[in-house]
């Protein structure tokens, strides 16, 4: 599935045993965890699969995989969350940050 048009997107793990590893999204819908994953990190408490970003034209749609340690978004454990451009979560020891921006 493409991205939007006009839209980029990126994650940029801002905490965490990858931090400074920033990620541009190629596709709408990608999966973030382990090894094997679309964004894969190195963070031990993260699972395989452990959340889906779908990136809309303006705003992602953040959708925790019946993780083991679950997905934060504002210290809260939450099993879906919509981040704008800034927005921050957290899975295991990571927190990431979403970059979404749209040309006119």
């Amino acid at each position: 599935m493409a991205l939007p048009a006009g839209v980029t997107a990126s994650v940029s793990v801002i905490e965490g045993p990858d931090k400074g590893l920033v990620k541009k999204l190629e596709k709408a819908r990608v999966i973030l965890g382990r090894q094997g994953a679309d964004v894969s990190l190195s963070d031990p408490e993260v699972s395989r699969h452990h959340c889906m970003l779908e990136v809309k034209e303006s705003y992602v749609n953040l959708k925790d995989m019946d993780s083991t340690n679950g997905t934060f978004f504002e210290d809260e454990r939450v099993r879906a969350a919509m981040l704008q451009d800034g927005g921050e979560f957290r899975v295991g020891n990571s927190i990431i940050r979403i970059g979404l921006e749209r040309r006119q």
